[in-house]
């Protein structure tokens, strides 16, 4: 059940037009003011937050393979925020680049213990750690009666598996699908153990807001829903004609960026702000 302070992004829809005076009834689109545009709006408020406040915080475990080097960051990371390795005491990874690896004499290709990471000859979604991995680490096994993992492999009830990739050996990698066991001996699991695994914390962008009927994402507090409207109307506001109505955009978006200081401070104070669990 949803919480007293929920709101739909139908609701918050309706509640941006009413504020900045476009509304013509529910569910409809303002007099200069598309609720298609209140929904980009709005999809844009909850990655502003987040990129602001941290307040989505979570980590992932990526295995560390023999002699590769770079490794694809989560698909939903906005802000990476630590690299360590899984199982070490809290070991962390300092942050480093190939430039400055050159200047120190050193080679990228070098194997040995992880000291490092970089990222600027790479894409945003990847990192590279330093030394290479001389070998697989211990972090990943296959086995048939771990309870949590990533899926490899699914066979039916006839033995046949599915979803094979030959080019792989019979087995198909599907990352990030959450799932439960339900027997054993029929699925293919990639067990994660505590050891070898780098562990990558990160802010994750929220989930995209699309349904009229939903609410926003699940780690968003439910008592920021209903102030979601004042930055929704605010955003619309600053380019109006009128000076008067930009001045009033500006007083939305002020009592917002208020709201969102109000979380940051009892966050730190009370340790209190949502955290994701890791995948």
């Amino acid at each position: 059940m949803a919480s007293y302070y929920a709101k739909t992004l139908g609701q918050v829809v309706d509640g941006a037009l009413r504020l900045a005076g476009q509304f013509q009834g529910a569910g409809r689109d303002g007099l200069n003011f598309s609720r298609a545009e209140a929904r980009a709006m709005a999809n844009d408020v909850l990655l502003t937050l987040a990129r602001e406040t941290h307040i989505l915080r979570t980590s992932r475990l990526i295995p560390l393979v023999a002699t590769v080097n770079v490794y694809n960051l989560p698909s939903d990371l906005l802000i990476l925020t630590r690299v360590g390795l899984a199982g070490a005491g809290g070991y962390v990874c300092a942050p480093t680049t190939s430039g400055t690896l050159d200047l120190l004499g050193q080679t990228l290709a070098v194997t040995g213990s992880l000291q490092a990471f970089y990222q600027d000859i790479l894409s945003p979604k990847q990192i590279a750690v330093w030394p290479v991995p001389a070998t697989d680490t211990g972090g990943s096994t296959t086995t048939r009666d771990a309870t949590t993992g990533l899926l490899r492999q699914v066979k039916d009830a006839d033995g046949n598996i599915i979803q094979a990739d030959a080019t792989t050996g019979g087995l198909r990698r599907v990352r990030g699908v959450p799932f439960r066991a339900t027997g054993k001996g029929r699925i293919v699991r990639e067990l994660l153990t505590a050891e070898g695994n780098l562990i990558v914390g990160y802010v994750r962008a929220p989930r995209e807001w699309k349904l009229e009927k939903d609410h926003p994402d699940g780690d968003i507090p439910a008592y920021l829903h209903h102030d979601i409207r004042w930055e929704v109307a605010g955003l619309w506001l600053a380019n109006h004609r009128s000076p008067l109505m930009r001045q009033k955009g500006k007083s939305f978006r002020a009592y917002w960026q208020a709201r969102c200081g109000q979380l940051l401070r009892f966050s730190r104070t009370t340790g209190a702000t949502v955290i994701a669990q890791p995948c």
